[in-house]
């Protein structure tokens, strides 16, 4: 599965969304949401969850989420800077809901998140005070336990490098040297939260961008090879065939592959 980290350059986002459903991603923001009508469903790393009419859903900065099978859903989303909070600074540091999916039954969430996108023009201390009122309310409303033992940048940080070096010849070493980890701590979190390894994540994003190359420009598939990152035109084919079920000429082809 491919998973992308995803920057945003202001501290409040909100928008209304007839559609939930999207891919594996994470940023180190705090997302929370309300589902007004309809239905979904939220996965959190290796755990998932339903978003029915009434529910509240939050997910913590630097977690890997997605949402999918979204049936007639209209929810207010809201996605927020964690510095906008320093009350919660250490849970969102160290913490993650136990359950992310909440029902809101008699509380004031649905109220706050109504008050929330009511006002085009309100402004941005109105907006820290509301979610701060649909965050303290929600957390009362849930456990929190602890996020595994390393830091929350860790996983942002590795796969922020291999967005920038894959094409590069590296390796899971030049990665611990350039990040100042160690080779094993990369590893734990690679299989941790993406249960992969360097290796494999690096071959998946050179095997997209050498798909993007076929489709899209006449290089050659020994060039394709080289500009994508593969040390080698024998490595390129067997690993293109592993990831897409084809060849690189039959997928230039036109052949339908699919990607593993």
């Amino acid at each position: 599965m491919k998973y992308f980290f995803e920057e945003r350059s202001v501290a409040i986002t909100e928008y209304i969304s007839g559609d939930l459903d999207f891919g594996a991603h994470l940023h180190g923001e705090v997302e929370i949401g309300f589902a007004a009508e309809g239905s979904s469903r939220l996965c959190i790393e290796d755990r998932s969850y339903e978003i029915k009419a009434g529910d509240m859903f939050m997910v913590f900065p630097n977690m890997i989420h997605r949402y999918e099978h979204s049936e007639a859903i209209k929810a207010y989303v809201v996605i927020f800077s964690a510095a906008l909070l320093p009350e919660y600074a250490g849970a969102f540091r160290e913490m993650r809901p136990v359950s992310p999916v909440i029902h809101c039954g008699d509380t004031h969430i649905p109220a706050l998140f109504e008050m929330f996108f009511s006002n085009g023009n309100m402004t941005y201390e109105t907006k820290q005070g509301l979610i701060l009122a649909i965050m303290g309310t929600a957390v009362s409303l849930t456990d929190l336990e602890r996020q595994a033992g390393y830091g929350p940048g860790a996983l942002k940080d590795i796969l922020m490098y291999c967005e920038r070096c894959y094409t590069d010849n590296i390796t899971i070493e030049t990665a611990a040297s350039a990040l100042h980890m160690s080779r094993s701590h990369i590893s734990h979190i690679m299989r941790d939260k993406l249960n992969t390894t360097f290796c494999e994540y690096i071959n998946m994003k050179r095997t997209d961008m050498a798909c993007e190359l076929l489709g899209k420009t006449s290089l050659s598939v020994t060039d394709t090879a080289f500009a994508a990152g593969f040390g080698s035109v024998r490595s390129f084919n067997r690993i293109f065939l592993k990831h897409t079920g084809c060849t690189p000429r039959e997928y230039r082809r036109g052949k339908k592959c699919v990607q593993i």
